[in-house]
């Protein structure tokens, strides 16, 4: 025997949650001021000039960890 069951156009309702969006009288409102954030001062800033005293890559274990301990 075949069950006969009825259906209509509410049963595929989509069910999701939608998206409120505010009403024109609470986009009106006046909100209040935001502080102004003040940005970091900026360094003083000097060309740095390489001299034949610099050591930029050191060669050998001890002279590596020495400058690494110095950094």
């Amino acid at each position: 025997m075949i069950e006969l069951i009825q259906i209509d156009l509410f049963d595929f309702e989509d069910t999701t949650p939608t998206m409120v969006l505010p009403s024109l009288a609470e986009l009106q409102k006046t909100k209040p001021p935001t502080p102004k954030i003040e940005p970091p001062p900026v360094p003083t800033r000097f060309n740095y000039r390489i001299t034949a005293d610099d050591v930029l890559c050191p060669v050998g274990l001890k002279r590596k960890a020495a400058a690494n301990i110095a950094a």
